[in-house]
C-alpha cells in the first residue's frame, strides 16, 4: 500500500488577497473570508489534517487522487520527490507554515513566460480575447497594488509562523509598479 499522505495542509499557506481567499494548495478549492476563517480551529482544514492522520484520502483533495489514479503524477507526488516522502508518522512535519504564497492583484505591463493571468494583466488581457472562459480578474476596476494587501491578518500569521518561514512568494504584477505612476 502507497501511503498517501501529504504535508502541505501543515506547511503552506496561499492567499488571494483581493478576493480575501485562501487555500493550503494549489489544487485544493479556494475558501473564503481569509481575514475571519483561517485560524488553528478551521473546520475543513482540521477534517483534512485528521483524515491524512488516519491514513485516509480526504476528499478535498481530490484533484490530486485522481491524478495519481489516472497513472499520472499529482502536486502531491511531485513534492514528495522533493522534500521527500512524507510518511504517516512523519505528520505534521513541522511546527508552523513553511510557505506563503501571497496573491495581491495583477497589474503589469509584461508578459513574462514564467509567469501567469493571474499575476499578470498582459496576459489576462491577451486571454481576454478568446471569450470562451469566464476570468474574474477581467473587469473595469485596476487590480489593486500597493501595500493595503498586507492586512492585519496576513502580518499576524506571518508573525505567528516567522521562525519555520522559509518561503515568502508574492504573485500579482510587477513589483516597482504603483498607481501615482501610471498613465492608464
Amino acid at each position: 500500500m502507497i501511503d498517501s499522505s501529504c504535508h502541505l495542509p501543515w506547511k503552506w499557506l496561499v492567499v488571494d488577497a483581493p478576493r480575501n481567499k485562501w487555500r493550503w494548495c494549489c489544487k485544493v478549492n479556494w475558501q473564503f473570508d481569509f481575514k475571519s476563517e483561517f485560524n488553528d480551529k478551521n473546520l475543513l482544514l482540521n477534517q483534512v489534517k485528521k483524515e491524512f492522520i488516519n491514513g485516509q484520502r480526504p476528499k478535498a483533495c481530490n484533484v490530486c487522487w485522481k491524478e495519481e489514479d489516472a497513472g499520472s503524477a499529482s502536486y502531491r507526488t511531485l513534492q514528495a520527490r522533493i522534500d521527500g516522502v512524507t510518511t504517516i508518522d512523519q505528520l505534521p512535519p513541522s511546527a508552523g507554515l513553511k510557505f506563503i504564497d501571497l496573491i495581491y492583484g495583477n497589474l503589469c505591463n509584461l508578459r513574462c513566460a514564467s509567469c501567469n493571468d493571474l499575476s499578470s494583466s498582459q496576459w489576462a488581457s491577451l486571454l481576454h480575447q478568446h471569450p470562451t472562459k469566464e476570468y474574474y480578474w477581467l473587469n473595469n476596476k485596476k487590480s489593486s497594488y500597493g501595500l493595503d494587501f498586507l492586512s492585519d491578518k496576513l502580518l499576524s500569521v506571518i508573525e505567528e509562523n516567522l521562525l519555520s518561514l522559509t518561503h515568502i512568494n508574492l504573485y500579482g504584477g510587477e513589483p516597482s509598479r504603483s498607481e501615482e505612476h501610471t498613465s492608464e
